[in-house]
């Protein structure tokens, strides 16, 4: 079948994702199959188990780790023989090796990374070798595409961002015990670093009298003052994560400072999204990026340093009408912007057809100089 051709069927998509509800590759899942495509995944918590946090089971994994990764790599190739897929779409893939991207591109399958963090050393040893070998990466940093092509030799990369999932982050209606679980003045849903904790440290320090839930299932060390009220909470996935970011007066986009040799921190994350399109009132730490997707106090409140942090909550605890307006039009704003997954499909899929004639061209290249 010809590219042209592919740009009216659907295509059948082999993804090496997540499966369960609020986990940010499965939201792409879900959004190509949304678009009319037949979709597989190989899931690598099946292979590779993420949850092995005591100290023996670590030792066991760093035993088994090599076993492990090649029978999923094994999967990804049983699999893509089976479906036969016109696109391997990954998300991250840290655990996909070189060989097996070469090996797929070799039967004419078009190869995709879908890159959400900040650097590409400090997550296994597999991926540095292999992000160069797919056909296309794209990266939710803006610094991503330099730094893909001055320290991996990548030169097919460009940036998209984040987008929300329709099916999950959206504003729920909070029932009674559902204000009770989820009701607080402040809110942070996410993973503990020194720079998040020194963040939220100082503002609770400074603000001991408001209600802050905190939840990611982390173990924070920051100390708590007399009498402040701080809860912490397990992981939220799904619909659950999205009640908790409505739940708070005012919901925290922190940013994380960076993967070991990253060329730069953060300047955008998936909450960019979420919280606006959960209906929660967004307080960003302020970037140039962030600037420019949302209008400063009408969709989203910024802060400038950990004293502003402290300013901006202040101000936005009592004033019941801001908040009000700010969530409404924060959530208005990433439906008209088009800040879905679906719609950041809808320009992966442009990328792949672009990848799918490049690589019908090649092989037909290779085919004549055989001649």
């Amino acid at each position: 079948m010809s590219p042209d051709q592919e740009d009216m069927s659907p295509l059948r998509i082999l993804a090496v994702s997540r499966t369960h509800s609020g986990a940010n590759d499965y939201a792409f899942v879900r959004a190509f199959r949304r678009a009319g495509h037949s979709v597989e995944t190989v899931n690598p918590a099946e292979y590779i188990p993420g949850g092995w946090n005591s100290l023996v089971l670590r030792a066991v994994r760093r035993v088994l780790e090599q076993t492990m990764v090649e029978t999923f790599n094994r999967a990804i190739l049983a699999a893509a023989e089976n479906t036969r897929p016109h696109l391997l779409f990954v998300f991250k893939g840290q655990w996909v090796r070189a060989e097996t991207l070469d090996k797929l591109r070799g039967m004419g399958i078009v190869t995709i990374n879908f890159y959400p963090d900040t650097g590409f050393r400090n997550h296994g040893r597999y991926l540095p070798d292999a992000i160069a070998r797919y056909d296309w990466v794209f990266t939710t940093k803006s610094f991503g595409v330099d730094d893909l092509r001055e320290n991996y030799g990548m030169p097919r990369s460009s940036y998209i961002d984040h987008g929300f999932d329709p099916e999950v982050h959206r504003p729920h209606v909070l029932s009674p015990e559902e204000e009770r679980r989820y009701g607080c003045d402040v809110v942070f849903v996410g993973s503990r670093t020194p720079k998040k904790e020194g963040d939220l440290a100082h503002l609770i320090a400074h603000r001991p009298d408001l209600h802050y839930r905190i939840w990611g299932g982390c173990r924070w060390s920051f100390p708590i003052p007399p009498g402040a009220r701080v809860d912490f909470g397990g992981i939220l996935w799904g619909a659950e994560y999205a009640k908790a970011l409505r739940g708070g007066k005012v919901a925290l986009a922190l940013l994380y400072e960076g993967d070991p040799g990253a060329p730069a921190p953060d300047n955008v994350t998936a909450r960019t999204f979420e919280i606006p399109a959960a209906g929660g009132v967004m307080l960003h730490e302020r970037t140039s990026v962030v600037a420019d997707l949302f209008n400063e106090n009408v969709e989203a409140v910024f802060f400038d340093d950990r004293d502003d942090l402290v300013a901006k909550v202040s101000g936005l605890i009592d004033a019941e009408a801001t908040r009000e307006a700010i969530a409404t039009a924060g959530r208005q704003k990433v439906v008209d912007a088009a800040y879905s997954v679906d719609h950041r499909v809808a320009h992966i899929l442009d990328t792949y057809r672009q990848c799918a004639a490049d690589l019908s061209s090649e092989s037909r290249r290779r085919r004549e100089g055989s001649d």
